[in-house]
């Protein structure tokens, strides 16, 4: 896939991408299988309970986050209850894919632009971007564990602007949640919500980002 550069977007200084069902995929939603395994009953803070259970802290052990998980939601933290959601969370990292055409597309953005990601997620689910051998066109990565808070709390679009010193109507947020750039628009973000590659392409021609 061929990119080319015809009048950039002066405006925009920063882009931003999500992680998961953005930059890539693991084929299939982690937190839904253990929510369907456990049996646990779909409510409006399950996602938010999920999240806080293993994506706010820098785990050494694999084995005590999913025990978190499992005290979070009230689950005896047996051994075979730890091992299950290892394998869970294990399989999203062994099978995460790079989306086809991202790579091309991040190598073109960053002779333009600085490019970030955010993303709430664990620290071992952050690994695929050494997997993917992608980290080398991002100048930073924001993850809810490195700053303590998720998304779409207006903190994470703060310490974006913060570390880049721009304004939020500076920064270009693409993200598959419209929970997240809607939060982001609000601050002041411009946003592109992430249905699919081609359909990203169109949108940043159409905001002349090449």
């Amino acid at each position: 896939m061929q990119f080319e550069f015809w009048q950039n977007n002066t405006m925009i200084k920063v882009i931003v991408f999500g992680l998961w069902e953005t930059l890539g995929s693991k084929h299939f939603s982690a937190s839904q299988a253990l929510r369907e395994h456990f049996g646990i009953q779909a409510s409006p803070d399950f996602l938010e309970k999920y999240e806080r259970s293993m994506q706010l802290e820098v785990w050494g052990d694999i084995r005590r986050m999913a025990t978190s998980f499992l005290e979070a939601f009230t689950i005896s933290p047996t051994q075979q209850n730890i091992s299950t959601v290892v394998d869970i969370i294990q399989k999203g990292i062994d099978q995460a894919e790079l989306f086809t055409g991202m790579e091309e597309l991040l190598k073109k953005l960053q002779q333009h632009y600085q490019l970030a990601i955010l993303s709430n997620t664990n620290n071992f689910e952050a690994t695929v971007i050494d997997t993917w051998n992608i980290d080398k066109y991002f100048s930073n990565k924001f993850y809810s564990w490195r700053l303590k808070s998720l998304k779409p709390s207006r903190k994470n679009f703060h310490e974006v602007c913060k570390a880049f010193a721009v304004e939020p109507n500076h920064c270009l947020y693409v993200d598959n949640e419209e929970r997240s750039t809607d939060a982001a628009k609000k601050y002041g973000f411009n946003v592109i919500v992430f249905k699919s590659f081609p359909e990203l392409i169109r949108q940043l021609n159409v905001m002349n980002i090449f």
